[in-house]
């Protein structure tokens, strides 16, 4: 059913979201209900990928060029994963859904206009095919949110400043709702309820620098805790160095992903930190003050310190005590909270947002803030892929 009215005015929706992550670590679904300006979580786990596509994935991370048939072949194999997850939540759950919006797996991202280059078009990438997870759940799947907005001048990103203005907006009090993936953003949300004062955009790295390193020295996946970084001494000489980034002091709309804090930078970093003597606990801290410094100064751009203001935090880098401790100290007075305060998982937010964003492109309803993204104009995110049956 594509009627728009029907997505409007059905009293109970349940949709299923999607989101893979610029930290490459799996695949998050949340199965929501969403009646008028309300939504219930209705459960949310991560599934890894299988070994062969994390093979795959692990190889573009590293050395983002790839066989063409590999890429294509990929594509359609991470639609099959992204179905079988929805398939079994619904099989555990018991719980039937009538739509499914799916992020899909952002492999390059490359928003800026080069009139140098013969190609100046920027362009986006994700992978996870959505035809491929209609035809195998039967379900409906919007897919290719970011697509729209950067056809319209945008970055196509961020979107989830939608979802976080519909949902957990406040009356009295601005909030800042910060995510810490492998990338940081954040939105910050006026009381006023204000669309055009929204601010939202890319910080830099969130985790991506401290799980490269962490890979790389001490053979686990990330820093459980902050354990790691915790034991280390920040080098205030090359975090000083580390903050003259053009990007850090650039004004939004803006956004960022691997393609400049991935495995090239983390490499240069390392041979930087080398060549310094610098240790590796060492440089871990040092990648750890980084990415606090650079969402801490953002935020002090944005607000002014005498107002009231709410922060809270989701993503993996909430469970980064140290991060979270060293976030602190740089905001000062300005006190961070979970995310989990309002209601939701906040492991649980980017997929449970992109269910929202599914929903809205049903609904006809245009989603991204062009005052956030940079877009022309406001226009309706997603694609839609219809099931065979």
């Amino acid at each position: 059913m594509l009627d728009s009215k029907f997505w409007q005015t059905k009293n109970e929706i349940t949709g299923a979201g999607l989101m893979a992550g610029t930290s490459f670590d799996g695949i998050d679904v949340a199965l929501v209900r969403f009646s008028k300006n309300k939504l219930d979580l209705l459960y949310f786990s991560t599934s890894p990928f299988s070994q062969r596509i994390n093979k795959y994935l692990t190889e573009l991370r590293d050395n983002p060029t790839i066989n063409l048939e590999i890429l294509t072949r990929l594509h359609w194999s991470l639609g099959e994963e992204f179905a079988g997850v929805v398939q079994n939540a619904m099989q555990e759950t018991n719980v039937q859904v009538d739509f499914i919006g799916s992020h899909g797996q952002t492999v390059y991202h490359t928003p800026e206009f080069n009139h140098s280059n013969s190609l100046p078009h920027g362009g986006t990438l994700q992978l996870g095919e959505a035809g491929v997870i209609a035809e195998k759940t039967g379900i409906l799947t919007v897919s290719e949110f970011r697509h729209a907005d950067m056809a319209a001048g945008g970055e196509g990103a961020p979107l989830i400043p939608f979802f976080d203005q519909k949902y957990f907006s406040h009356p009295q009090n601005d909030r800042i709702l910060l995510n810490i993936g492998g990338i940081a953003n954040f939105t910050i949300v006026p009381s006023t309820g204000d669309n055009k004062k929204i601010i939202a955009y890319d910080t830099g790295p969130g985790n991506m620098i401290i799980d490269y390193l962490c890979e790389h020295f001490f053979s686990c996946p990330y820093d459980k805790n902050g354990n790691i970084a915790k034991n280390g001494t920040v080098n205030s000489s090359l975090l000083h160095e580390l903050l003259n980034e053009p990007f850090f002091a650039q004004p939004g709309p803006k956004s960022t992903g691997r393609e400049k804090f991935g495995a090239h930078y983390s490499e240069k970093l390392i041979s930087e930190a080398q060549s310094k003597v610098i240790n590796a606990t060492d440089l871990l801290a040092t990648a750890t003050a980084l990415t606090s410094k650079t969402i801490a100064q953002a935020i002090q751009r944005e607000i002014d310190p005498t107002r009231n203001v709410e922060i809270f935090v989701s993503g993996g880098g909430w469970h980064n005590k140290t991060l979270i401790a060293m976030l602190q100290a740089d905001l000062k007075t300005k006190k961070v909270y979970d995310f989990s305060n309002l209601g939701i998982s906040g492991d649980a937010k980017e997929a449970v947002g992109f269910a929202a964003l599914g929903l809205a492109c049903l609904r006809g309803e245009p989603a991204n803030f062009p005052e956030v993204t940079g877009a022309r104009r406001k226009v309706i995110l997603g694609k839609i892929s219809w099931p065979g049956r």
